[in-house]
C-alpha cells in the first residue's frame, strides 16, 4: 500500500498499531498531521518493514465482512441506502461520518 496522506490510518489507531510493532510514528512532540510527504513516506516504509510477512498475509486472507444469521459484521460501517451485498470494500474498512451520522 501507499502512505495515507489524509491521515485516516493515523487518526484511527495507526500510531498505536505502529507502536505495537516497535515503530514510534508519533515522535516530534506527537504531532503527526501536517508532516511532509517525505516524513509520511519514511514512516510508512519503517512500518511496512517492521510488520512480519505472516501478519500481512493473515490480514489479507480475512474477508471484508461476515454474516451470521441476521447479523452483519465489518470493520468500520456500511454506506446507508446500499444493499449489504453491494457495499464497497473501501466503505466496509474506512467509512466513518456518513455511517455514524446516519439517522435512518
Amino acid at each position: 500500500d501507499t502512505p495515507d496522506a489524509d491521515g485516516l490510518f493515523m487518526r484511527y489507531g495507526g500510531i498505536q498499531t505502529a507502536q505495537s510493532y516497535g515503530v514510534a510514528l508519533n515522535e516530534g512532540g506527537g504531532a503527526w498531521f501536517g508532516r511532509s510527504e517525505a516524513a509520511l513516506r519514511q514512516g510508512h516504509a519503517t512500518l511496512v518493514e517492521a510488520v512480519p510477512k505472516s501478519h500481512v498475509e493473515f490480514l489479507q486472507s480475512l474477508p471484508f465482512s461476515l454474516t451470521f444469521g441476521d447479523f452483519f459484521f465489518c470493520h468500520a460501517g456500511i454506506r446507508p441506502g446500499i444493499a449489504l451485498e453491494s457495499q464497497s470494500a473501501q466503505d466496509l474498512i474506512w467509512i466513518r461520518d456518513v455511517f455514524h451520522n446516519h439517522s435512518g
